[in-house]
């Protein structure tokens, strides 16, 4: 409802420009247009594709990945190339718009992967395109396995802002393991879905499922088919593993994955909410729930991004986990209600204002029927108004990073309430920069309005 008395439109599906549009200066929404250039998997394979034919040792963390039925041609090539006596190569079929871990398939020949496209629609018996669209991803058969088990990584992002870009990693998240033990994939193992696919909805309907009694519970060793990553960074630091540099390259991955739909997310934003029209550049945020995988050599590889990860607590470790999440998210978000009342009285005032017919002068009196030329030196003079429950947007210069030869300005990407690092993000030719509270210990860390008196932002020194 459009003329409802409501700051914050929550859905679980994606929105349209004529959803966005209509938002008033104060309501705020949890999608961006054109996130799906990430969260569709053929899109998402499309632009790491192209961000690392110009960066190749910056985004070297998506598996081999083909488009199909567009790239079937190809697609198909690889089976017949020979690997010098290796195991034979694995391909994971994925539908584009697919969830919980329906339509998938494991491959290891070329008649194997043409049944599993006409089973899903991709293919048709005669051989031309279906309507459904795939994509092919190379299988990571040498997974980092605890207690014989594969497991991945459901790892929170959060999109405060487009333009410039604003990212934000929750210090915690899950560990999803597959529930029965893991075999090299191989013709008689193919099918075993709960050995092969981490996803919650395949492996809680097998009876080895270990549900987590107590939110205590969170892994490392002491059971249940969930760990927190907090458990897990327990479990592999006891290990002797290097947790930190580990999470460090999944964030790394997290951000770059993000920069990969950056353009479109701002194109967007800016083509229906203009910043001359005076708005901050907030009025939209999304949540992301992406899949990582370790491999053998504790690389991570993006599997796949979640435009609406799932809030179902099904445990308490689950609700543990989700409620911190959304917690910091409304908090970072900041719904002000000073900055609401504010533009209320304001909307009540220009709406009494048109109904009378009358303009306040400068002295006070009223102007029956008067009203200041748009281009007059007044209205060229009047300050902008902002909402004011979101930082301001100020210019910053942008440096060179040595690494890849990216153009990057510095964007804190903070770990929900933990201390906040900071992570290089490519800077556009608009480029601004937003204040960040730093965290003290103990603390949230914040991003927002500062506490002054006056509602104005302390400026933050170049990085």
């Amino acid at each position: 409802d459009d003329a409802g008395d409501w700051q914050l439109y929550w859905t679980d599906t994606s929105v349209t420009v004529e959803r966005v549009v209509r938002l008033k200066p104060t309501q705020k929404i949890n999608h961006f247009v054109g996130m799906l250039e990430i969260c569709r998997k053929k899109q998402l394979a499309r632009n790491l594709a192209a961000m690392a034919a110009q960066f190749p040792d910056e985004f070297a963390f998506a598996p081999e990945t083909f488009v199909l039925p567009a790239q079937l041609d190809a697609f198909l090539e690889r089976f017949k190339t020979p690997r010098g006596g290796k195991r034979r190569r694995t391909f994971i079929l994925k539908p584009d718009a697919g969830c919980q871990g329906k339509g998938i398939a494991l491959a290891q020949t070329a008649d194997g992967a043409l049944s599993s496209l006409r089973a899903v629609g991709a293919l048709r018996e005669d051989g031309r395109s279906g309507a459904t669209s795939v994509v092919a991803q190379k299988y990571l058969a040498d997974p980092f396995l605890i207690d014989g088990y594969k497991f991945d990584l459901r790892v929170y992002a959060l999109v405060l802002c487009a333009d410039p870009l604003r990212v934000f990693v929750y210090g915690d998240g899950l560990a999803r393991f597959c529930t029965e033990r893991y075999e090299a994939p191989k013709a008689s193992n193919l099918e075993q879905t709960c050995m092969h696919l981490t996803n919650y909805a395949v492996n809680k309907k097998n009876e080895n499922f270990v549900f987590n009694s107590d939110a205590s519970e969170t892994g490392g060793g002491d059971g249940g088919s969930k760990w927190t990553i907090e458990g897990l960074r327990a479990y592999m630091e006891r290990e002797g593993h290097d947790f930190d540099e580990v999470w460090a390259d999944v964030t790394d991955l997290v951000v770059k994955t993000v920069i990969s739909a950056q353009p479109a997310l701002a194109h967007n934003y800016n083509r229906v909410m203009p910043p001359e029209t005076g708005n901050d550049g907030y009025s939209c945020f999304e949540i992301l729930g992406i899949d990582v995988m370790l491999d053998a050599k504790l690389k991570p590889w993006l599997i796949e991004v979640n435009h609406s990860p799932s809030f179902t607590a099904d445990t308490p470790l689950d609700l543990r986990v989700k409620e911190d999440l959304i917690s910091d998210t409304l908090e970072l978000v900041r719904i002000d209600p000073r900055a609401i009342k504010r533009a209320m009285a304001e909307e009540k005032a220009s709406s009494l204002s048109r109904l009378m017919g009358t303009i306040a002068g400068p002295e006070g009196e009223t102007n029956r029927g008067r009203e200041q030329p748009s281009g007059s030196a007044a209205s060229k003079n009047a300050p902008r108004k902002r909402s004011g429950s979101v930082p301001r947007r100020m210019p910053t210069s942008a440096i060179h990073s040595k690494a890849g030869n990216i153009h990057f300005g510095c964007v804190p990407v903070i770990r929900s309430s933990r201390v906040c690092s900071r992570i290089r993000l490519p800077s556009r030719s608009c480029a601004r920069r937003c204040a960040c509270a730093p965290a003290s210990s103990g603390t949230r860390a914040r991003c927002g309005p500062s506490s002054r008196s006056d509602g104005t932002r302390p400026r933050t020194a170049p990085s």
